[in-house]
């Protein structure tokens, strides 16, 4: 609950919406969706290495 009230949040949706920073991860799709129903933030530039990762294995 804090962490609503305080900067962090704003500052993180900064970063969360500036398309000059790649935010990566493997199947982040549900998390994009969930970041923008919980707390109305865009998320841009995202990489999901779901298909890079199957390679590896």
């Amino acid at each position: 609950m804090y962490i609503i009230h305080s900067r962090v949040l704003s500052i993180l949706q900064s970063l969360l919406e500036d398309p000059k920073y790649v935010k990566v991860g493997v199947s982040i799709a549900d998390d994009v969706v969930k970041i923008l129903k919980d707390y109305e933030v865009c998320v841009n530039s995202v990489e999901d290495l779901s298909s890079l990762a199957k390679l590896k294995s």
